[in-house]
């Protein structure tokens, strides 16, 4: 599970002065995705701005997807294995380039000295200036990646570098912070609001980005079968991905990572065999909330050789996390020769 850590990830010292950059009384920006994804597809948010100015934390639909003093949204991809792939991150919105950071290395914090990273929390990354005041920063980019360099003028949608795992972070994303005059903007609230729970009266976001950014307290992301024993970090390495194992596979594991599962939420297992017949349903209620939950069923081969051919599998949340939807559902198969 990730710690719940209040992090200042702002790099104060790429952000520029109230009224910098200034061209116009623009009213505010306009934001596009800022990675080259499919939200709910490639891409998930993790992570919302923490909008409770009080201990604790709350994200703009008074959900607890947000640590205490979380100043971004974090938009996470799969794996290592498809960081290391390679995944753009764009820029939001146009402007002037007026800091970098990049050399940090692609560690999970869980993994590394914490004081190599101290003061450095946002690892690589680039800080992008506006109009009548704006900033974006864009944070955890990939060593070696960097595009752009102080001074240069990007457009929307222009790619500024890569995803990566640097800085102060358990897992590859992007995590996007919006600022006004300093002062941390949450851009799905905007500068207005006139509720205390739900979307601002002018959302920064475009309005067809933001039709695909729906609101989800919990995600199944990422999911697969495995012949061999699991872990959640194997997973988040990109291991267990083969669309073929051997029927000689000592177990089969149907598995899965969550983002933002809830107390009491209820998960149901289904594999069905090459005949169509299940082979196995279970069901398990989960004790507590999480930030992100491995969670897996195993079954050992039941004689020499597993029956051969495609075995199909389903993970189903139901409850809180799934929010108004009442029930996620993940589908995978896996050929056995």
């Amino acid at each position: 599970m990730m710690k719940r850590i209040a992090l200042a990830l702002a790099l104060l010292w790429l952000a520029p002065a109230p009224g910098a950059h200034a061209q116009g009384a623009a009213a505010h920006v306009v934001l596009a995705l800022p990675l080259d994804c499919v939200p709910g597809e490639t891409c998930w948010i993790a992570n919302y701005v923490d909008v409770d100015p009080n201990a604790g934390a709350s994200d703009y639909a008074c959900g607890g997807l947000s640590y205490d003093t979380h100043k971004g949204v974090d938009f996470a991809i799969a794996d290592v294995a498809t960081m290391d792939r390679g995944v753009s991150v764009l820029a939001a919105a146009p402007g002037i380039v007026v800091g970098v950071r990049d050399g940090m290395a692609d560690i999970s914090i869980r993994e590394a000295d914490p004081e190599l990273v101290k003061g450095k929390e946002c690892g690589n990354g680039v800080g992008v200036g506006g109009p009548d005041g704006w900033f974006m920063q864009y944070c955890h980019m990939m060593r070696g990646s960097i595009a752009v360099k102080k001074g240069d003028r990007i457009e929307t949608g222009q790619a500024l570098g890569l995803v990566g795992l640097s800085g102060r972070t358990e897992f590859p994303h992007v995590h996007l912070q919006v600022m006004k005059d300093r002062k941390v903007i949450d851009p799905f609230v905007g500068v207005g609001r006139n509720a205390k729970c739900g979307l601002g009266s002018a959302s920064l976001w475009r309005a067809d980005v933001l039709a695909m950014l729906p609101y989800q307290p919990a995600k199944l992301y990422i999911a697969g079968f495995a012949g061999t024993s699991t872990t959640g970090d194997g997973v988040r390495k990109g291991r267990y991905r083969a669309e073929t194992l051997s029927a000689l596979a000592p177990v089969l594991v149907l598995w899965a990572d969550i983002f933002g599962p809830r107390q009491g939420d209820e998960l149901i297992f289904r594999i069905d065999g090459p005949d169509g017949k299940t082979v196995v349903r279970k069901t398990a209620k989960l004790k507590k909330d999480s930030a992100r939950q491995f969670v897996h069923i195993d079954l050992t081969r039941p004689g020499p050789a597993w029956p051969k051919g495609v075995y199909r599998g389903e993970i189903r949340l139901r409850g809180k996390g799934a929010g108004e939807a009442g029930e996620l559902a993940v589908k995978r198969e896996v050929t056995l020769r």
